[in-house]
């Protein structure tokens, strides 16, 4: 929610939902079509499929009278001024920019409407790897090893760094840049995977001391 306001609406209750006169959900709808990439080079995995955008629509029009979904921001932005007593959910991934999560709930903090999710503020941390591992470790908190390439200057650190070791975009999500090529098990290989980042993605690589397991 905004943090200014304060309030705490458990998601459980349906009835709390009517506390708006709508509610927003904001998403990018996929285009299959346009998209013929391989998964792990595509930066379109933030989007939702049509049939996706159906189930959650159905689902929110089974609780509220006046559910809209928005897959433009800018047009949310000219809708605010009209949109007073409202709620934004949000998956909203938006253009590949490093910028793309802080947008939706830095626009509803600025046209007042209130916002289930972290704040601007609490995704440009999480979505920078870097920040986020900086502010774990400074919290006392158990992290893997690693370091950060800011350029091919740094390409060095890969035959350094022990393996094996995990190479990815610092400021992606949803798996984004990342594939079976970035487990890193050769020092040269990895300077190849990172100078492939460099190039594609145009922003540092965080190092990573692989942590087996599985992720939940």
């Amino acid at each position: 929610m905004r943090t200014k306001s304060h309030r705490i609406i458990p998601l459980s209750d349906n009835d709390r939902i009517h506390n708006w006169d709508t509610v927003i959900f904001l998403a990018v709808v996929f285009d299959a079509m346009a998209s013929s990439l391989p998964q792990h080079l595509r930066d379109d995995l933030e989007q939702i499929l049509p049939d996706e955008l159906e189930t959650v629509m159905s689902a929110l029009d089974n609780i509220h009278d006046d559910v809209r979904h928005y897959g433009d921001l800018s047009k949310l932005a000219k809708d605010a001024s009209d949109l007073a007593n409202a709620v934004v959910l949000s998956t909203y991934g938006g253009p590949p920019t490093r910028n793309r999560l802080i947008l939706p709930p830095a626009l509803a903090e600025l046209a007042a409407l209130d916002y289930v999710g972290l704040d601007a503020m609490g995704h440009a941390i999480c979505h920078d790897k870097a920040s986020a591992k900086h502010l774990a470790r400074d919290c006392g908190l158990n992290t893997p090893a690693w370091r950060l390439l800011r350029d091919e200057g740094d390409l060095s650190l890969c035959k350094e760094f022990p393996t094996p070791y995990v190479l990815k975009p610092v400021a992606e999500g949803s798996s984004i840049g990342i594939s079976q090529n970035s487990l890193i098990n050769n020092g040269s290989e990895g300077e190849r995977i990172a100078k492939e980042l460099f190039e594609r993605f145009d922003q540092p690589v965080l190092m990573e001391a692989f942590a087996p397991g599985r992720d939940v």
